[in-house]
């Protein structure tokens, strides 16, 4: 009879060793296939991240950075009101009646024999007795109610002996008129402009 030697019996008494061997390498070789899968997804295969858009930024605007062009004007001032007007196109006037307190007029003021315009415009600061909205006979139209030398007042247009803006308003117990007329060709923005400006800026003393 054949003798087994200590190894050979040991082999016989534990079969399991070898295939513990082949399970761990079986193990081993799928975590690295796993690890390798996973590295290969990530740089390979994962899709891009999506990249959203900058939110749009609004800067606030540096006041001084901004340069706001002043308007040239100039000041009409007597010892009764005070007004701003365009430097340019007009021209002070005297004034021939006593209820007229302040007069300028367009650089191409031309009157006529009657009672209109041949050219340009003047504008007039009056004293008067009317107060008040216009009356309806009196052809108004475009009646606005605005703040005038600090106080309520009228503008309109009228039509009448000729093409007018005009404006009524009270001030300290008097009520004043300032009437711009116009020349038949019709009224122009920057004549429109310096009535607005003459409305926005007069101050009764």
């Amino acid at each position: 009879m054949t003798h087994m030697t200590d190894n050979h019996l040991r082999r016989l008494r534990n079969p399991q060793d070898g295939s513990a061997h082949v399970v761990i390498i079986i193990v081993l070789v799928v975590a690295l296939l796993g690890a390798l899968g996973w590295i290969f997804w990530q740089n390979f295969l994962s899709p891009e991240p999506s990249h959203k858009p900058a939110a749009n930024t609004v800067k606030d605007e540096d006041p001084s950075e901004t340069t706001v062009k002043q308007e040239d004007t100039k000041l009409y001032d007597t010892d009764r009101l005070s007004f701003e007007y365009p430097s340019e196109g007009w021209v002070v006037t005297d004034h021939d009646f006593s209820d007229e307190l302040a007069l300028i007029e367009t650089s191409d003021y031309q009157p006529n024999i009657g009672m209109g315009i041949d050219s340009g415009a003047y504008l007039g600061v009056y004293v008067t007795t009317q107060s008040g909205p216009p009356p309806a006979d009196m052809g108004a139209s475009d009646v606005t109610t605005r703040t005038i030398a600090g106080t309520k007042g009228y503008s309109y247009k009228l039509a009448y002996e000729g093409h007018r803006l005009q404006a009524i308003f009270s001030k300290n117990g008097q009520a004043y008129n300032i009437t711009m007329q116009y020349d038949d060709d019709g009224l122009n923005d920057s004549w429109e402009h310096a009535f607005d400006m003459v409305l926005d800026t007069i101050k009764i003393k």
